[in-house]
């Protein structure tokens, strides 16, 4: 049984500084190894970014300051993709959070990533038609990018 994660739960604002000095230091750091694999034309794959912070809930009471840091010193990816679905659809795959909070947290990454422009290359891939489909989306915006450099 998956409990769902309680949306209105929010550190506090030291509790996230500290998370987030964490986890940029490690952004910071970890991109020492990941520049090998750069200088090699290789191809690396995350899951997950810093942007998490700008969106959860969790993380609302963190200090702008900070978020701005993360914003200016944090490495960028090459290429950030955004996998869509609609929030009812993500619910019976994960309940992890709420309909709501699901559907906040899609806002959220829209206007970060589209309306500040934080990133050299943004694309949002419509999941509702499958796994197949995302992936040829995907694996075609890879090819895209490595060609164009």
């Amino acid at each position: 049984i998956v409990e769902p994660i309680d949306s209105k739960y929010k550190y506090s604002s030291s509790k996230a500084m500290v998370y987030m000095i964490y986890y940029l230091l490690d952004y910071i750091f970890g991109y020492l190894f990941i520049l090998k694999y750069k200088a090699q034309n290789k191809i690396i794959l995350f899951d997950r970014y810093y942007y998490d912070y700008m969106i959860q809930s969790t993380f609302e009471n963190s200090p702008k300051l900070l978020k701005w840091i993360y914003k200016t010193m944090a490495p960028k990816p090459d290429l950030l993709i955004f996998l869509k679905a609609k929030p009812e659809m993500i619910y019976a795959r994960k309940p992890e959070l709420n309909i709501e909070e699901i559907t906040k947290q899609q806002e959220k990454i829209q206007q970060v990533m589209i309306e500040n422009f934080l990133y050299k290359k943004f694309i949002e891939v419509d999941s509702v038609s499958g796994i197949d489909q995302a992936y040829k989306h995907v694996e075609n915006e890879i090819f895209k990018l490595k060609v164009n450099k």
